[in-house]
């Protein structure tokens, strides 16, 4: 269940959540999130992803997680900010080089 956000003057999507997966027990896997960047730091993400996190819960999961790299400080903050905690970490292969997440959890 993708997600978009469109302005009602533009054609073009300002942002984007991606869902991969939902695990059959009520929580959701939050694959992919992006917002433009002539429209990050207006509160578009915020909204893409709070309205992300409303429709998951009409739908009746009760948690969505997502990975942010350990070294993103803005995404790292942003998703704090919107409740996700910090229930792990997860290592995994990029080209060769290993690439290290913090698994977030947020209840709906």
């Amino acid at each position: 269940m993708p997600c978009t956000l469109r302005p009602a003057h533009e054609s073009d999507a300002s942002g984007l959540a991606a869902l991969a997966a939902t695990d059959g027990r009520g929580a959701a896997y939050l694959s992919k999130m992006y917002a433009r960047p002539e429209v990050r730091g207006t509160g578009v993400a915020e909204a893409l992803c709070r309205e992300t996190m409303q429709a998951l819960a009409v739908e009746g999961q009760a948690f969505v997680w997502l990975g942010t790299h350990v070294d993103n400080a803005r995404a790292n903050a942003f998703y704090e900010r919107l409740g996700f905690t910090i229930i792990g970490e997860r290592i995994f292969d990029v080209g060769g080089v290993q690439a290290r997440d913090w698994v977030r959890l947020a209840r709906l």
